[in-house]
């Protein structure tokens, strides 16, 4: 929990430079999760509305999605977020009525090198 995996895309030969060149460029890419989260968010309520309205009720629709991994195209200079369910949030501790994101639903958020951001959702919807 609280963790998020981190991958780098490219052959196994040149890992070593390109883990170098992400780790460069990490530090924007990780500033930018909160803005995959919020793309993904944009995308997901769009699909789930009543899932939405009610944490939106309740005062609990800012912690409902979190980013699980990032895969780094350190070439291109774009990331790829996977954005769930945030495991960190217990609907029971505010109100144990409140629906739960299917577990089968995430989202895959690309930020290109221009800071361009598309999603798509993974998964069936419970619609």
């Amino acid at each position: 929990m609280g963790r998020t995996l981190v991958w780098v895309l490219g052959p196994p030969e040149r890992r070593d430079e390109l883990v170098a060149i992400a780790n460069m460029q990490f530090s924007k890419i990780w500033a930018c999760s909160e803005r995959a989260t919020a793309t993904a968010v944009e995308l997901s309520r769009s699909e789930l509305p009543e899932f939405w309205q009610a944490h939106d009720d309740a005062g609990t629709s800012s912690r409902q999605l979190a980013v699980w991994g990032i895969l780094i195209d350190a070439e291109a200079g774009s990331a790829e977020y996977d954005v769930r369910m945030n495991l960190d949030f217990n609907p029971d501790s505010h109100c144990p009525s409140l629906p739960l994101l299917p577990s089968n639903r995430s989202y895959r958020v690309v930020r290109t090198p221009d800071g361009v951001y598309a999603a798509r959702a993974i998964g069936a919807s419970n619609r």
